[in-house]
């Protein structure tokens, strides 16, 4: 028998079940509203929810047998009959994935981009679950909403991420990403790669401010004007998300 999934799976689905209840509550008129992701509609971001969580459940499911090759992430077709199903019919996979994995640290889970210990999986699957869940609140009624949970989560893998999704400035430069509830994590370009630590010499840019607008600004859901950020240069805070175009 296998023990309860752990919290943050819990959260994962939570945010998840969050998103299909706003799906649910949406106007048929709402599918064709834009939202934070650049170019996605609501109907875009729905399809690319049912397509990364079925595929994130299989993941989960092979995780349980020991298989190490990742599922392959196939798009849901533009013309699916019932959407709105599809990503119910996703969210019960991976949820039960996640139920007969139950709490099991040693398991490795093959996500599409890598293989990952299921501590760090289930983490990844309630950032992706909670921002999307943001995205499309704010699509239907403007309002930027983050779980505080999702948001201490994002900040806290923020030093593992960063050197991950970075690419390439046209002038040395460093971030200082500095939420209040912290991990500080700051960054630079350093010998052709982005490096974690504590750097001198560079043009940095400190983001201070609560966890949850640095997280929606370090996702590129909010720009340095956000209101609850403190961004020492604007210009090279304007460029973040250019160098880190993440998820």
């Amino acid at each position: 028998m296998n023990e309860p999934r752990n919290r943050t799976a819990s959260l994962a689905i939570q945010e998840l079940d969050s998103f299909c209840q706003g799906l649910s509550a949406a106007p048929s008129t709402a599918w064709s509203l834009p939202t934070p992701c650049t170019g996605w509609d609501v109907a875009e971001l729905a399809r690319h929810v049912a397509s990364v969580a079925w595929a994130q459940g299989e993941a989960v499911h092979r995780a349980r047998i020991g298989i190490s090759e990742a599922p392959a992430l196939t798009a849901v077709p533009a013309d699916v009959a019932d959407l709105q199903s599809v990503v119910q019919i996703a969210r019960d996979h991976v949820a039960s994935a996640l139920d007969q994995l139950g709490d099991r640290p040693d398991a490795i889970v093959p996500l599409p981009f890598a293989a990952v210990p299921s501590v760090l999986a289930t983490q990844i699957l309630a950032i992706e679950y909670g921002f999307h869940r943001s995205d499309l609140a704010r699509s239907l009624d403007s309002e930027v909403v983050l779980h505080d949970q999702v948001a201490r989560i994002a900040v806290e893998l923020m030093a593992g991420l960063l050197p991950i999704i970075g690419t390439a400035p046209l002038q040395p430069v460093a971030y200082r990403i500095a939420p209040d509830g912290g991990p500080t994590t700051s960054t630079a370009w350093r010998d052709g790669e982005w490096r974690v630590g504590e750097f001198e010499g560079e043009a940095t840019c400190e983001i201070a401010g609560p966890d949850a607008a640095v997280a929606l600004f370090c996702y590129g859901r909010v720009g340095v004007e956000h209101p609850s950020l403190s961004v020492s240069n604007e210009e090279l805070g304007a460029q973040f998300k250019q160098l880190f175009p993440g998820p």
